[in-house]
């Protein structure tokens, strides 16, 4: 499958340029992420990565080409920044930094994996068989409202969660939930939840097995927070459970 020509609206002329081939790319990343950046790319150092790719010699003379030219020069301006940057910071990056005045499609490249991987399927699954999807969230909702007491906080968050949950099905039944939709839904059902990203024994008040297990005195601080200060003639006599005596 070709792409369709964008013809420029003076000439004539298609004016999209071409793909860069698969075996290309991989030779180009190889020199790119392989070759130490104080090097600079001689016929030697292309010949080296020629044979570690397998490439035949007739294939590169191709990809050598004026047709292939700006690629070529594409690596250059990335090892010359990735260069800069290490120098910068004392070490190599792991990653090609932006040149100056390119934009940050970072947000955008999140949104697409998030539509592909989250809001898409969620919309074809609402597409099937839409009686049956309807009748389902219309019976999710009736059982958290039957098996919840609202005089009961926990029970409160149930309810809503299930409620941002209907009302994001809803938008995917009726095909207009987007990325932004979905990240606020998401993070409203977070709010609501109010549960940390990384539990730690210090923000949940409990000690965990593997904490009970240490020898006296090597509990972190965060836990000693948690729990008062501790007295070193106390915390060396261990109960039964192995644990230290606070």
């Amino acid at each position: 499958m070709t792409d369709k020509p964008r013809l420029c609206p003076h000439c004539g002329k298609d004016t999209r340029l071409a793909k860069k081939p698969r075996d290309l790319g991989l030779l180009l990343n190889h020199l790119l992420q392989s070759v130490p950046l104080e090097l600079t790319i001689t016929e030697a150092v292309i010949e080296q990565a020629r044979l570690h790719c397998q490439m035949k010699p007739e294939r590169l003379a191709v990809l050598r080409s004026p047709d292939h030219a700006r690629h070529w020069r594409y690596l250059v301006e990335k090892r010359e920044r990735r260069l800069a940057w290490a120098k910068e910071h004392g070490e190599a990056p792991t990653f090609t930094p932006r040149a100056p005045g390119e934009p940050d499609y970072t947000r955008a490249v999140e949104a697409l994996r998030l539509h592909r991987k989250q809001v898409r399927p969620l919309l074809v699954k609402m597409k099937r068989r839409p009686a049956a999807q309807l009748t389902k969230m219309a019976n999710d909702q009736i059982a958290a409202n039957k098996h919840t007491d609202v005089s009961r906080e926990s029970d409160l968050k149930t309810i809503y969660q299930s409620e941002l949950q209907v009302a994001m099905k809803l938008k995917a039944f009726e095909g207009t939930l987007t990325v932004a939709d979905y990240r606020a839904i998401q993070r409203q059902m977070a709010a609501v939840d109010g549960k940390p990203s990384g539990k730690t024994p210090a923000a949940t008040g409990r000690v965990t097995k593997k904490a009970a297990q240490r020898a006296p005195g090597e509990h972190p601080p965060e836990n000693l927070a948690a729990t008062g200060p501790v007295d070193p003639s106390r915390q060396a006599e261990p109960t039964s459970a192995g644990s230290p005596e606070t």
